[in-house]
């Protein structure tokens, strides 16, 4: 059990200046891919890289948010000397950047949604599903319905003219990620820290707490006793600046990585270290959420108020578990880059509520209770 719990002899003698490495400016010349690789672990989007010949290689990024990559990596891809062109053209609606460098090489940049859905629904947002449906149902009652959009606030708020009023945090699976973040091993004082990368910047306040605080207490302390390199000289590394960020593309790759993971989690393909399901719970209420819809399972409170206000279930009493999974996260395929990236996970046998926001014969009592507050 996760080697007894580090022996209960790995004291915790790391102040916060460990978690406050940004991520690093590699000031030594790179390959035009590299560069570009870089810039993609920063806003840690999947993505792809099939050489298309010698000297020139294509790059799917893979996200069902296409539109707001497309947003995000403008700016970065023309600082890097990208030129797009071709919207719906090139298989790919939102067309292609290409850079032509006869010396550093040549890339052309594609986005592609990640989902096996159809590419017109890939990117459909629940939350703005349910709002609508709300919305269009009981405007007339004077509802009124807000989205965050990409925002840290609450995914969905529900206010009625009487005072009432809902906060919600919108999930479309059970299994999804709640939280992730990046790590790299520090050579020099030989031990593990988060990297701030600029999506973990864009996390709530309650969310970089809950994965640092996660990270330091239930993960580093098991990182820092067992999980070290036999070479850090090994070219499969990806090392600068003194830190280990993950694994190079080479074609040891795989091999390095099986190794590392027999070492590391005991023949395991990822390390889960327990975290307290209350303190997950605990992140939403301190965001100021008061329930939580997954779809398919239905509507779960997350305060005995809430619970008491249209008698749904409350989360922390489903019994679930939650884990920290750390895990070799592939950039591509074997023998691509990998990176350390450890995620929160929650897992065991949900229940389904009594009442969803799935289910328009359920708005009825929803509105009933908002109303008469």
């Amino acid at each position: 059990m996760l080697r007894e719990l580090v022996e209960e002899e790995v004291e915790q003698e790391l102040g916060d200046e460990f978690e406050e490495m940004e991520s690093p400016d590699d000031t030594t010349e790179q390959t035009s891919l590299e560069q570009l690789e870089s810039a993609l672990s920063e806003y840690e989007y999947e993505y792809e890289v099939k050489p298309t010949s010698a000297v020139r290689s294509k790059v799917v990024v893979k996200t069902d948010e296409r539109q707001e990559a497309f947003d995000v990596l403008s700016g970065k891809l023309s600082e890097l000397g990208y030129a797009h062109s071709g919207f719906g053209t090139y298989g790919s609606s939102f067309g292609r950047w290409t850079k032509v460098d006869s010396r550093l090489g040549s890339v052309d940049v594609f986005i592609k949604p990640k989902s096996k859905a159809a590419p017109q629904a890939a990117g459909k947002d629940y939350e703005d599903t349910l709002a609508q449906t709300i919305s269009d149902k009981f405007s007339a009652y004077g509802i009124e319905v807000e989205t965050a959009g990409f925002g840290h606030g609450s995914d969905l708020i529900i206010k009625s003219p009487a005072g009432g009023e809902m906060k919600i945090e919108a999930k479309t699976t059970l299994g999804a990620d709640f939280g992730q973040f990046r790590m790299a091993y520090d050579i020099q004082q030989q031990t593990w820290k988060v990297v701030k990368t600029k999506m973990f910047l864009k996390k709530s306040p309650q969310m970089q707490e809950l994965l640092l605080n996660s990270f330091r207490e239930d993960l580093r302390p098991y990182l820092d006793k067992y999980c070290t390199f036999p070479s850090l000289e090994d070219e499969r590394l990806n090392a600068k600046n003194g830190f280990v960020y993950g694994l190079n593309p080479h074609p040891g790759t795989g091999q390095i990585k099986a190794e590392l993971q027999s070492a590391w989690f005991q023949n395991s393909a990822q390390l889960l270290a327990p975290v307290d399901f209350i303190n997950i719970v605990g992140y939403y209420v301190d965001k100021g959420d008061n329930f939580l819809q997954i779809r398919g399972a239905g509507l779960y409170a997350l305060t005995p108020d809430a619970a008491a206000m249209v008698n749904a279930p409350q989360f922390a009493e489903t019994g679930l578990i939650s884990n920290l999974r750390f895990r070799f996260k592939p950039h591509g395929s074997t023998n691509d880059r990998h990176s350390f990236t450890a995620a929160v996970k929650i897992k065991g046998s949900l229940q389904k509520s009594n009442i969803s926001l799935d289910n328009p014969e359920d708005h009825d009592k929803i509105l009933a209770q908002l109303i008469s507050k």
